[in-house]
């Protein structure tokens, strides 16, 4: 009996042993362990990794930018136009990555959460991507977030993308979250305002247009970037896409940053292969930077002629159609405007080509409207078509422009002209246009003059000129010294116009000359140099002043239009 008492009291010991064991065991792996360790990871459904290599292979020459925040589809159709946007970032400096998308099952409904987040690992074709639990569980204390491991289990805005973060940020760690599908547009802004920024990337899943004609995703698409561009909650309303409420996060996160969009790519699913004309869907991919000062300047705009026909059968919107999504995330674009802007009648349609009357242009006074809508706020009319119907097609065009208020500039012989420079500031800076025409009398001496005028209380002064020889490749040397005295006298920059052709770029003296920007909308298919055109883009960094240039090349197809 005492046996059996002695070895039943031993066994239960043992066994208390054991439990206390496994308690104490428990309680330290809990307080000790990071919570992303449980091994049942997620994936997504993309797993081969030869798809996102092909992807990755066709992106070439991409300057790597300093990116903010981000929006991209989720579309794996689209995954050439992910593979681009993820490697357009620069991954340096970048340790927490967010990729936030919409409930698309709906999984969230019915809860007191707005924005799940999970602390599961993520395998991938590129190895395991971990999360940063510490993060998450800050976030968790948020009033609004909450935890919900199986809704990432089927989310495709969220497992669809992870695998390419991987590959362009293999040592940052991931914090998804699934936003719920609710129109309390402030409670996702403040939500994104308290989510963690300090070497963190913001990703924003997001498809646009769904079950769309390529017309209907062009309109909707075009709102949705002017919305984009203005990053006001107020125009949540104009963005058609699945996760408006991604958008307002987005904005939150960004609350109290200078920044602003860039638009990458515009695209539809057609432009992957699919052939549903009524079921499209669009994406815009593109990048929350670092705000900065970014000015566009086109060449030679002629909408008489053929163009007009053109514009007539088609709109007056179809020309320029294909660049405009590049025009609107600009501060401010800046053309030649190679004509007035009048009510008179053409007289060079259907005239002869070579004819006195072929060479004689007016445009429709829609096409100030046209130019407004493309954002093209500032043109030059400095040139040797500006007087093509006199003093009152002038008087005329300064009228129809002024009424959509975009301004002008430009010596065109007018005695006593005050316009011949504009001064326009742009987010705290005056930067100076002014215009050298070698068509007006004692060009050299006005331009030289008007540089002088605007030299002090000014940060930049660019020189937009109408000169050289037409078709020409070459630059005689009157331009060239003339180029280099305005840069000598104060100039900072030189963007030439008239040639019709692409010419050379010079750097004189540390400054950049573009003798000529060759067509932005004209009817010259008669040589491939004069159916290019070339777009500068000046970005002027607030931080410290410094500037750079940007090169985009563009073709004008012979059905009128211009192609970015």
């Amino acid at each position: 009996m005492g046996f059996r008492r002695f070895t039943f009291t031993i066994i239960a010991l043992l066994l208390l042993a054991i439990v206390a064991a496994w308690i104490l065991n428990f309680s330290t792996t809990e307080k000790d362990s990071d919570p992303s360790s449980k091994d049942y990871p997620l994936s997504s459904f993309y797993e081969n990794k030869e798809d996102y290599e092909v992807s990755f292979s066709k992106v070439s020459n991409l300057t790597k930018e300093q990116v903010l925040a981000g929006i991209t589809s989720h579309h794996f159709l689209a995954k050439d136009l992910i593979a681009n946007f993820f490697l357009g970032i620069n991954p340096e400096g970048i340790e927490n990555v967010f990729i936030v998308g919409p409930d698309h099952y709906s999984a969230l409904n019915g809860s007191e959460i707005y924005a799940a987040t999970t602390r599961l690992n993520w395998e991938t074709p590129y190895g395991r991507y971990k999360p940063n639990a510490r993060v998450i569980s800050a976030l968790l204390g948020i009033e609004g977030f909450g935890e919900n491991d199986l809704v990432f289990r089927r989310e495709h805005s969220i497992y669809t993308l992870v695998p390419f973060a991987k590959k362009a940020f293999p040592n940052a760690k991931i914090i998804p979250i699934v936003l719920k599908n609710s129109k309390d547009y402030q409670m996702f802004y403040d939500l994104g305002g308290r989510a963690f920024r300090k070497n963190s990337l913001l990703i924003a899943s997001i498809d646009f247009s769904h079950v769309a004609t390529e017309e209907t995703a062009y309109q909707n698409d075009l709102e949705s970037i002017r919305a984009l561009v203005s990053a006001d909650l107020e125009n949540l309303g104009s963005i058609e896409a699945d996760c408006r409420q991604c958008v307002a996060f987005l904005y939150g996160f960004l609350s109290g940053t200078p920044s602003r969009f860039k638009l990458i790519e515009n695209k539809d699913s057609s432009d992957y292969g699919s052939t549903e004309e009524n079921n499209l869907t669009s994406y815009v991919s593109g990048y929350f930077v670092n705000d900065n000062i970014r000015i566009l300047f086109g060449g030679d705009l002629m909408f008489d002629r053929y163009i007009r026909q053109v514009a007539q059968n088609k709109g007056n919107d179809f020309i320029l159609k294909n660049t405009i999504k590049y025009l609107l995330d600009k501060d401010l674009v800046v053309v030649n405007l190679e004509g007035p802007v009048t009510t008179f009648e053409s007289i060079s349609v259907g005239s002869k080509i070579g004819a006195p009357d072929n060479f004689v242009f007016t445009f429709p006074p829609a096409v100030a409207d046209v130019l407004a809508t493309h954002n093209i706020k500032l043109v030059n009319i400095g040139n040797n078509h500006i007087l093509n119907f006199g003093w009152e097609g002038l008087n005329q065009t300064k009228k129809f422009l002024l009424d959509k208020n975009i301004s002008f500039f430009g010596n065109t012989g007018t005695p006593n002209d005050q316009t011949r420079f504009k001064t326009v500031e742009i987010k705290g800076k005056k930067i100076a246009f002014v215009n050298y025409n070698q068509f007006t009398a004692g060009s050299v001496e006005a331009v030289l003059e008007d540089l002088n005028q605007v030299k002090d209380g000014t940060d930049f002064i660019i020189i937009y000129t109408h000169w050289g020889d037409e078709y020409s490749n070459e630059i005689r040397q009157p331009f060239r010294d003339l180029a280099h005295k305005l840069i000598d006298s104060g100039a900072d920059l030189i963007i030439g116009s008239h040639p019709h052709v692409v010419q050379e770029k010079e750097i004189y003296n540390g400054k950049t000359i573009y003798y000529s920007l060759g067509n932005l909308v004209f009817d010259q298919y008669f040589s491939e140099e004069t159916k290019k055109g070339l777009m500068v883009e000046l970005n002027i960094d607030l931080s410290d002043g410094s500037t750079g240039l940007l090169e985009h090349y563009i073709n004008l197809d012979e059905g009128g239009q211009t192609l970015w």
